[in-house]
């Protein structure tokens, strides 16, 4: 287990080989979450927030709606012929 030191101001300097593991790079913005035993950070991500209409914007289908059934039915066929090529 590594260990590193609080500087002034609240400072830490994480190791080289930490941030090269995790592709943390100089910037790289990081979330501080507050656990019992300690802190956990994971980086930020920098997505911006969208809407369902945004994300439906992006999808190349132009048909008809699909109903739950026909959803549920591709799947089906997809999961079986995903067992069929094993």
């Amino acid at each position: 287990m590594q260990s590193i030191k609080l500087f002034q101001h609240g400072q830490l300097f994480l190791p080289e080989r930490v941030c090269q593991a995790h592709h943390w790079k100089t910037g790289q913005e990081l979330v501080i979450i507050h656990l019992d035993e300690g802190i956990l950070l994971k980086p930020k991500h920098s997505l911006k927030p969208t809407t369902l209409d945004e994300v439906a914007k992006c999808l190349p289908y132009q048909g008809p709606a699909k109903t739950l059934e026909d959803m549920e039915a591709a799947i089906a066929m997809e999961l079986e012929s995903q067992e069929e090529s094993k």
